[in-house]
């Protein structure tokens, strides 16, 4: 079986499209090497949306902003993952808005981080002339 939105191949027992996430209503024919089979999207269908998982922010932000919380985000992200494997949509859309959540704040938890950091060598920097001088 394919998914009539994007070709994936998919099993028989799977409900939902492993690549773009819309649901397996009917069987597509296998498509030939020259012909993609798709639908046009569903003006008013919720699923018709790409679901991000976040991983590479997820990574960053652990690196280089907070790791604690870029490993929730990794998480997170790692649980959007597995949702959209087994077709749950809801579920990983909203691990994914939890995945971008924590991802922000690891990223601004860095930048204040760097922003003291950077204070603290100025005023020494600083420090440093003003004893050199008196």
């Amino acid at each position: 079986m394919y998914c009539s939105k994007c070709g994936n191949q998919a099993q028989q027992t799977d409900l939902w499209c492993t690549r773009c996430g819309s649901r397996l209503e009917e069987t597509v024919p296998e498509p030939n090497q020259n012909r993609k089979v798709y639908n046009a999207p569903a003006a008013d269908s919720h699923s018709e949306k790409r679901i991000k998982d976040y991983f590479g922010r997820s990574i960053v932000s652990a690196l280089f902003g907070s790791i604690s919380l870029g490993a929730a985000a990794v998480i997170f992200s790692g649980m959007t993952r597995t949702e959209l494997a087994v077709g749950d949509i809801s579920r990983a859309g909203a691990y994914s808005e939890k995945a971008k959540a924590f991802c922000a704040m690891s990223f601004a938890v860095g930048i204040v981080k760097a922003l003291c950091v950077a204070a603290i060598l100025l005023s020494t920097a600083t420090l440093s002339v003003i004893q050199t001088f008196f």
